[in-house]
């Protein structure tokens, strides 16, 4: 008999769903929709559109009960009732010191509440789905798998900030990382054939670049909340503090105003003034400011790809993830040919190849592999949510 368990992966507008029978790690069913709080969100489901729902006034509930219908279904659905679904598990996001995979709880939900306003996009989502979860399968175990679990190898002097340790220690203000599902899923993909020493580079509307060694998280762009490191599509990233300090003070900007600036109004949209889409931002690159927040985003990745390559002492591989890494073959050649110098190369007709499948993209003289590993975060999620289920029931 297998075991089956949902995978719910929420976003501040999108919402995507699995179903993985986790023994043989089949994925039995998927589903998505977008546009979330319209009057008509289109449902996907097994790659097709299986109507409408409105989420204008009900949001991601109404996602939730056309989900666990669709897979009920006695025609298309592949379980015959949610009593067959054995585990939930939930690709949450920030909750500070709980940065490991935790039964959903209401210590749970005290810490997603605690750190929403360091992650007002990813936890405020969560908080209603999970909750919502709970009331639609009450008896059914359910698992909130934080992205921040997979950093938590990072060694102390990599982790802490140069702040007042009784500040920092009373506040958990620390490097936690994020992106965790698809960089272990990269770990686990390149473990398999034998490369030691990774950079990951995760890049999407969300971006991270993660220092993996044997298989482990060694060091990560992104650091206490999911605005830092890289230029994101409307997310700042690494700026300085003092900055923000000046600018709240010179121009009366209140915290709150300023924490919209920095998680919806700058990164690349901000910069380019146009679009946070890379794919808008390639096709209008005579527009000088779209052409500066192209380079500007490239310009970070060699930056966090050079330091970490020091830091671990070299790379065996240089893997693409997520919207931009897995489908810019424009981005990995911008990226990869400035790494020319240290013996790095690009085969272009193998990065030119559309596929949905790993592969490498390094030439033969290339002294690091270069890969594409379409990210399949929510195994990774089901993985987790599985050993903690073990422990817990």
């Amino acid at each position: 008999m297998g075991f089956n368990i949902l995978v719910v992966n929420a976003g501040s507008t999108s919402f995507k769903f699995q179903i993985i029978e986790i023994l043989s790690e089949k994925t039995l069913a998927k589903g998505k929709c977008e546009n979330i709080f319209s009057k008509n969100t289109e449902f996907f489901y097994q790659g097709k559109s299986v109507g409408y729902v409105n989420t204008e006034t009900d949001g991601y509930s109404a996602c939730l009960k056309k989900m666990l219908a669709v897979i009920c279904d006695k025609n298309q659905g592949i379980i015959k009732s949610v009593d067959e679904i054995n585990a939930v598990g939930f690709k949450a996001v920030m909750a500070g010191e709980m940065n490991y995979p935790a039964k959903v709880d209401e210590k749970v939900f005290e810490k997603l509440n605690e750190y929403l306003f360091a992650a007002p996009a990813h936890n405020a989502p969560y908080i209603t789905v999970m909750k919502e979860m709970q009331k639609l399968l009450p008896s059914t175990f359910q698992a909130a798998v934080f992205e921040t679990s997979f950093h938590n190898t990072i060694e102390k002097r990599a982790y802490t900030y140069p702040l007042n340790k009784e500040i920092a220690q009373k506040y958990g203000i620390r490097k936690y990382g994020f992106h965790g599902a698809s960089h272990s899923y990269t770990s686990y993909v390149t473990q398999k054939m034998g490369f030691c020493r990774v950079i990951s580079c995760h890049l999407g509307g969300s971006s991270s670049i993660c220092a993996i060694k044997d298989g482990k998280s060694f060091d990560t762009s992104m650091g206490f909340s999911p605005q830092s490191g890289l230029a994101m599509n409307n997310r700042c990233g690494d700026i300085d503090v003092s900055a923000l300090i000046y600018l709240m003070k010179k121009a009366h900007i209140s915290l709150d105003e300023m924490n919209e600036i920095l998680c919806e109004k700058s990164g690349l949209l901000g910069v380019s003034g146009v679009s946070g889409d890379m794919r808008v931002l390639l096709e209008n690159t005579k527009n000088p400011d779209c052409k500066t927040a192209v380079d500007m985003y490239v310009y970070e990745i060699l930056k966090y790809i050079g330091s970490f390559a020091v830091l671990l002492g070299g790379a065996d591989a240089i893997t693409f993830s997520g919207g931009i890494g897995e489908n810019s073959a424009e981005i990995r050649k911008m990226v990869c040919d400035a790494l020319n110098p240290f013996g790095i190369y690009l085969d272009n007709a193998k990065n030119d190849e559309l596929s949905d499948k790993i592969r490498i993209i390094s030439s033969e003289n290339s002294k690091v592999k270069i890969m594409v590993i379409p990210t399949n975060e929510e195994l990774m999620v089901a993985r987790k949510t599985y050993e903690l289920f073990k422990e817990e029931v």
